[in-house]
């Protein structure tokens, strides 16, 4: 299953991203398209928003939280997004420290643009104006709800442009059952921010309803309507459908601004599908979704509202709103758009389990850190022997048998592994790792050198006798594939061992704490180019790797038991240049995930081991399990 982040402006309680993005879910992941939606803002900020309370706090609560939701977004196929990541916050900082590490298609169904460039702040104006453009221009697609955002975006995004509008779901309005109104009822649904529009038509509104008896109903806002007959209803999902079709005419009026004829039109599509004649403003889309006398009326002056609210009165035109139905049947409903949804998402899905970013970042890593120059042979094996102690050397054929190096990077495992076994296959995708690999390897008759994931990989299933994969799967965007990949490749009763990150489960608070700050500092550091990524890597590890080692190495020769809580602990009797290569590891790798020992043991139960032994000193999570 493909995995894809949908990062929504709202929750279920905010129409656009519930139309746009939530009602898809079901259909994608049939598709096999797994979804986790992230909303910026939640029902307690809407709720504010109505009752005109401050939201600032609110708001606050709300960035920290998006904050931490995209420290994780490594590990999906594609980024989808609503909009922005952060309102009012330059294109830069989305882009810098999340965006330009990941493929993302990004929607639009309002101008948004226009709150930036139009704004009567002109700071905001010199700030952001081109904000959305720069989104625009980095995204794999843009999908635009209509022709005007649309042709926005053909100014600035190199990338595909698609236009999908906003869409009902027309068989829950086939379901839905509801009697009229026995008074003549006119019907606005909305939000508060729209809810504006309706008082530039209240005199119409007023003088039908007077004459006819009848009333007006607001579904979700609330207007100053002065002398109208009107009930205010808040919105509900559940009712939402049945007040609707219990009307006999739905009005969308708006001015002829800029941001309206963003607007995508979707109250006409609600009306249309709910079978009541529907009335709106010729402005932007609408004009697009309304062909005048067919499906509906479109109006401009007071009396032209009043004299097709009057005509929707005095005679029920059953051609006119069979013809509207019919045009959200074939152009605006969910199984007309879901196909294309899907189709777009599923191309820019990579269908290879790497991050080739990642992998250009490790072939930078290891043509520098090649451990042939500062490392010693001892000090290496001494690394070596810290992953392989729990490695069961003993249920191997005589000759060693034939296993797999998965991430070899610079081969510095292989060298000790080589000599043990008949042979030995290196995989790495990066073309620099490998090449160090083969030139530092030379002495050895025994190995073959493969360019490949360890998905891609290309060996016989059940071939191998063992394989290990050493601080590689946790840069890989989906790890469980890749233990079953690998798990394929091994004959039953076959050793795997691998070191994955760990979530510091066996450690103090703290030091979670620590971790989450210092991949704040990775997420800036890792979007760098590669020779600023290394100079800052090689401060860290001057700055905070040495001095902290090493104050923790004499703790421990001082008799103090600190092995359990002391940061960096496991560097306190390594060389120097072990700790810049991990400074630039750690730093400069724009994927990282960390796993707790349960998560570890999972991977492996789920794809065929037994007999999972972890190891019980550093480094974390070293384990090893046997092919059943």
């Amino acid at each position: 299953m493909s995995k894809l982040l949908i990062l929504t402006r709202y929750d279920r309680s905010g129409p656009s991203s519930r139309y746009r993005f939530y009602n898809y879910v079901d259909y994608l992941e049939t598709n096999g398209i797994t979804c986790s939606i992230k909303p910026l803002f939640n029902k307690e900020y809407l709720d504010l928003s109505y009752s005109g309370s401050s939201r600032v706090f609110s708001v606050i609560r709300c960035y920290l939280r998006r904050f931490n939701d995209l420290l994780g977004i490594k590990q999906y196929d594609l980024i989808l997004i609503e909009k922005e990541l952060f309102p009012f916050l330059p294109a830069w900082v989305e882009s810098f420290f999340y965006l330009s590490r990941v493929n993302y298609i990004i929607d639009y169904d309002d101008a948004i643009f226009h709150r930036y460039d139009q704004h009567e702040n002109r700071i905001i104006r010199f700030l952001l104006s081109e904000k959305i453009a720069k989104l625009m221009k980095g995204a794999e697609t843009v999908i635009s709800g209509n022709k005007y955002i649309a042709n926005y975006a053909n100014h600035f995004a190199q990338q595909d442009k698609l236009i999908i509008p906003t869409v009902v779901n027309t068989d829950l309005y086939d379901q839905t059952f509801s009697e009229k109104n026995q008074k003549f009822t006119i019907v606005w649904i909305g939000t508060q921010s729209t809810a504006k529009y309706v008082e530039s038509v209240s005199e119409a509104i007023k003088e039908v309803c007077i004459k006819t008896n009848g009333r007006f109903l607001m579904i979700g806002a609330r207007a100053n309507l002065p002398g109208v007959p009107v009930d205010f209803v808040d919105w509900s999902e559940v009712d939402e459908i049945r007040q609707l079709k219990s009307c006999h005419v739905g009005i969308m009026p708006l001015p002829d601004q800029h941001w309206e004829r963003g607007k995508c039109g979707f109250k006409i599509i609600q009306y249309m599908a709910s079978k009541i004649p529907v009335i709106a403003s010729p402005v932007g889309v609408n004009s697009s979704i309304i062909n005048e006398g067919e499906n509906g009326y479109l109006a401009t002056t007071v009396s032209e509202w009043a004299e097709c609210l009057f005509k929707v009165y005095n005679e029920y035109d059953h051609h006119l709103v069979m013809n509207g139905y019919q045009n959200i049947v074939s152009n605006y409903s969910l199984s007309h758009t879901s196909p294309t949804i899907l189709e777009t998402l599923s191309s820019h899905i990579s269908k290879e389990n790497i991050d080739k970013k990642v992998v250009d970042d490790f072939g930078f890593e290891w043509s520098i850190f090649d451990n042939e120059a500062e490392l010693s042979n001892t000090n290496l094996k001494e690394i070596w022997e810290d992953y392989f102690h729990i490695f069961p050397w003993n249920i191997l054929p005589r000759s060693g048998g034939v296993g797999a190096d998965i991430g070899c990077g610079s081969g510095r495992w292989a060298k000790f592994v080589a000599p043990k076994v008949k042979k030995l296959y290196l995989v790495d995708p990066s073309i620099e790792a490998i090449s160090v690999a083969k030139k530092k390897l030379s002495q050895f008759n025994n190995l073959e050198f493969s360019i490949a994931s360890a998905d891609s990989f290309s060996v016989d299933d059940e071939s191998l006798d063992f394989a290990y994969s050493l601080g590689v799967l946790h840069h890989i965007p989906n790890t469980n594939q890749s233990f079953q990949s690998i798990s394929k490749k091994l004959k039953k009763g076959a050793p795997l061992l691998v070191y994955l990150y760990y979530s510091f489960d066996n450690k103090p608070a703290f030091h979670r704490y620590l971790w989450k700050f210092s991949d704040l500092i990775r997420i800036f550091i890792s979007g760098l180019p590669s020779r600023p990524k290394y100079y800052i890597s090689q401060v860290i590890a001057i700055l905070v790797y040495w001095p902290i080692a090493r104050l923790g190495y004499l703790l421990v020769k001082l008799g103090f038991d600190v092995r359990n809580v002391w940061p960096l602990i496991y560097y306190s009797n390594k060389s120097f240049y072990f700790m810049k290569n991990d400074a630039l590891d750690r730093f400069g790798t724009r994927l990282e995930q960390r796993f707790s020992k349960n998560q570890i043991k999972s991977f492996f139960v789920d794809n065929g081991f037994t007999d999972i032994t972890f190891s019980e000193r550093e480094p974390y999570w070293c384990a090893c399990g046997i092919k059943k």
